[in-house]
């Protein structure tokens, strides 16, 4: 690559960062507006709006978690207390998504990747015949077109 001195010309195959930067913005928004507004439409939307909030808790909680769970290091203070409010933020979505029924189609597939979330799964993502969760994790499968 040459290197482009300011003033010079930009030659015709090269994007600026701005253009870039317009087009990667305009693109994201295209993709995200529909999907926001559809959420927002449906008569779920609160249902799902907590169940992607109950993930990303986990998710997060996971992350930080996760490079202490085979150490004998202490975790830092404020680690802790992040993942301990996850975790506490975790379990009042899951009792609030129990409590609040699925009208939709959107809702009913929320509750269900939530649900998943709840199994503990093989590195594969499946569940023994024999396990008690079994029935209840196939529904969820079902519920979600993974079977």
């Amino acid at each position: 690559m040459t290197t482009r001195f300011v003033g010079q010309p930009r030659p015709k195959s090269e994007i600026s960062r701005r253009s870039l930067l317009a087009v990667t913005s305009a693109t994201a928004a295209a993709v995200a507006v529909p999907l926001a507004v559809a959420a927002l439409a449906s008569p779920d939307a609160n249902l799902i709006a907590m169940c992607d909030r109950l993930l990303a808790a986990d998710d997060e909680g996971y992350a930080i978690d996760r490079p202490w769970m085979e150490t004998t290091e202490k975790m830092p203070a404020h680690l802790e207390a992040r993942a301990e409010a996850l975790g506490d933020e975790y379990k009042s979505l899951r009792e609030r998504i129990g409590h609040t029924p699925a009208t939709t189609r959107e809702g009913l597939e929320a509750k269900a990747r939530a649900a998943m979330r709840h199994f503990g799964l093989d590195k594969d993502e499946n569940m023994d015949p024999g396990d008690d969760e079994f029935v209840p994790w196939s529904l969820c499968r079902d519920i979600l077109g993974l079977a």
